[in-house]
């Protein structure tokens, strides 16, 4: 299912343009950055896909490896935008005096927290799944471990799935 996502990441890289909407310079440029990688990377998947069936005759672990240090490098960015919008919306709750509004922003920072839980644990995988002693933990943690790190980025995901639907849902 993978491939056919390239054309929703693309509509959103476009929609996202260079960030005009993000609090900070700095989001900004991580935003672009984040979403350049993105763009590259299904390319690259494909690649090392069509290698591997027989499509293209080039070595698909080289592609794999790119594309592995890619995800990883995305999931980093998205970690570090998480901890400043955190800290963003930490300094917007000093002397705020508005009870409902700084349970808002403390909802809003959970979100961030449980990305930055969600994109470290994905993270954590992206380093295993290098060539083998190639970085860290590459290629070295237990399959426990490993689905460990599955497991909580999974559900991570499904918990803010369900938060987001029950936010839509008390919305309307």
């Amino acid at each position: 299912m993978r491939l056919f996502d390239d054309f929703p990441m693309l509509r959103y890289s476009i929609n996202y343009g260079l960030g005009s909407e993000e609090k900070t310079g700095l989001l900004r440029v991580l935003g672009v950055v984040k979403n350049m990688l993105d763009q590259i990377y299904y390319p690259i998947e494909h690649i090392a896909l069509a290698a591997d069936h027989h499509f293209l005759k080039v070595n698909s672990g080289s592609f794999y490896t790119a594309g592995t240090i890619i995800w990883g490098l995305s999931c980093y960015i998205d970690m570090i935008r998480s901890l400043i919008m955190m800290a963003i919306l930490q300094g917007q709750t000093k002397g705020l005096k508005n009870v409902v509004l700084h349970e808002k922003i403390v909802a809003m920072q959970l979100e961030y927290l449980l990305l930055g839980f969600k994109d470290a644990a994905d993270l954590a995988l992206a380093i295993y799944y290098l060539p083998y002693g190639s970085f860290l933990w590459a290629g070295k943690l237990s399959k426990r471990n490993v689905g460990l790190f599955g497991t909580i980025s999974s559900l991570i995901r499904v918990v803010m799935l369900l938060r987001s639907l029950k936010n839509e849902k008390s919305a309307s």
